[in-house]
């Protein structure tokens, strides 16, 4: 009989579309702002595992040398410069997965002698820690907190 204007043209009129469209975008925030949070433990946890593996290399290196390896004499203590431990202990020295060859990338302190502390940047609560050597070393360094405490 009478035909309706919803009868004759079929589709989605725009308020529809547009309401879709802003679903799929909420949602889509809400996982992207997830995967971050993921992201940032997945590079904490390899920052812990890259100083497992420095740590057995400064080992290593005092086996072979009855000494830690001296630190580099830039004001940044930069892990990179630190000459000794690669390739013969360590196969590359390793760099933080987000900010390498930047001010956040790992430090090295040693006393020779003595022991060292290797501190890093943990990206999950924004703060230095420290991994020290079984003896220990004196100094600055001793204000970050452990890295096994967070």
């Amino acid at each position: 009989m009478f035909k309706t204007r919803r009868d004759s043209q079929a589709g989605f009129t725009l308020i529809e579309l547009l309401v879709v469209i802003a679903i799929i975008g909420l949602l889509s925030s809400v996982v992207l702002a997830s995967l971050n949070g993921a992201r940032e433990r997945a590079r904490d946890a390899r920052r812990l595992a890259d100083m497992q593996q420095l740590r057995v290399a400064l080992e290593l290196y005092y086996s072979a040398n009855n000494r830690y390896p001296n630190y580099s004499t830039d004001a940044n203590y930069f892990l990179r410069l630190v000459q000794g431990l690669a390739p013969d202990h360590i196969a590359v020295l390793p760099s933080d997965p987000l900010w390498a060859g930047q001010g956040n990338d790992y430090r090295y302190l040693s006393n020779p002698p003595i022991g060292y502390v290797l501190l890093l940047r943990n990206e999950a609560n924004n703060t230095w820690c420290r991994i020290v050597s079984a003896s220990g070393l004196p100094g600055w360094w001793g204000n970050w907190p452990l890295c096994s405490s967070l």
